[in-house]
């Protein structure tokens, strides 16, 4: 189990198209590069990072998200939902460490803290939006 890329779509918000991509953490075992890589097309500027639990967790889910290319990894940012959020309850993030990424750069993520929970229908999600 790991996180598992869920969609991809485009949607538009006024006169900015943004392009998503979310990834479902069925599993929040601590560890680095858990999960399927997946891409950004086109390229932009990151605007949101959102978090949501579909359980309930007993301790605090630190992920963290990367660019990745050939020849390095970058840090995106670290994404901490609570452990007290609700289910189905929106989390979001707008301060990255970077925050631009190349057409077809690579994200991947690591869980750097959790309660080690899983559910083979998903524990949490995250949703990465840019423009």
């Amino acid at each position: 189990m790991g996180i598992n890329a869920i969609g991809i779509a485009g949607s538009t918000a006024g006169a900015v198209t943004l392009n998503e991509r979310t990834s479902l953490l069925q599993s929040l075992a601590i560890g680095n590069d858990i999960a399927p890589h997946v891409i950004c097309h086109p390229g932009g500027t990151l605007h949101l990072v959102v978090g949501t639990l579909r359980k309930a967790i007993s301790a605090d889910l630190v992920a963290r998200l990367n660019v990745v290319t050939a020849s390095a990894s970058t840090l995106i940012g670290q994404f901490t939902i609570p452990h007290a959020t609700a289910i189905n309850t929106p989390v979001s993030f707008t301060t990255f460490s970077h925050s631009t990424f190349s057409d077809l750069d690579v994200l991947s993520w690591d869980v750097t803290s959790s309660d080690n929970s899983s559910d083979a229908n998903g524990v949490a999600s995250f949703s990465v939006y840019w423009s």
